[in-house]
């Protein structure tokens, strides 16, 4: 038959039990702060949501432990914040729209810009990832950090099969898709051709009608 364990609390008069609360509070708060530098790493190194195990633990958290922690990574302000402020939308919207529209906005855009791969944001002229809804819900005041990437002619390479292989035919660029996250908020037609010279031109167009 199996001993049944007592409390400390009973056995001794609480201080054990108080001393076990401590430990393991302590060791809680050093696995948080594990993760939380975890997912800062995992989002300077351009990992996907989907393929963080600092981000997928950080989910799966009681929100109440996790997020203060949370709300401190975001103060950078950088791509090194994106999976922070991602794993927030995931635990407490609430808590998401409070955060202010700017460090969003600095946030969504600093990853954007930095990426190494682009499947969160999605395939211009196909669909929006989950990152471009999220800043598109931004409205204007995502405008001015994205209007810059409108001359960002780098590759933006996505992986995967159909998709990847979609993208590869495009060849699309940092500047499609701030063009098309831009088109959506400000609700003007784009169209995002094939040919990325046409696609320059429609950007040109595009820059005219809004500064116009």
């Amino acid at each position: 038959m199996a001993r049944k364990i007592l409390p400390n609390c009973i056995k001794d008069g609480g201080r054990k039990s108080q001393e076990w609360t401590t430990i393991n509070t302590e060791n809680e708060q050093t696995r948080i702060s594990d993760l939380v530098s975890e997912l800062a790493q995992d989002s300077t190194s351009g990992r996907e949501p989907w393929n963080s195990r600092a981000y997928k633990s950080i989910v799966a958290m009681n929100p109440g432990d996790i997020l203060p922690s949370l709300r401190e990574a975001i103060a950078q302000r950088d791509e090194s914040a994106f999976l922070a402020l991602e794993a927030i939308h995931t635990l407490d919207r609430d808590v998401f729209h409070d955060i202010d529209a700017d460090v969003r906005c600095s946030i969504y855009v600093a990853a954007l810009a930095n990426a190494r791969s682009y499947n969160v944001w999605g395939l211009p002229g196909q669909y929006v990832g989950k990152a471009g809804k999220h800043l598109i819900t931004l409205g204007r005041s995502a405008v001015p950090y994205l209007m810059p990437y409108l001359d960002d002619r780098r590759r933006a390479p996505i992986w995967g099969s159909e998709a990847a292989t979609v993208d590869e035919e495009f060849q699309n660029r940092v500047c499609d898709h701030a063009a098309v996250l831009l088109a959506a908020i400000l609700g003007i037609d784009y169209e995002h051709t094939k040919d990325p010279s046409v696609r320059d031109a429609n950007i040109l167009r595009f820059r005219e009608q809004f500064d116009g």
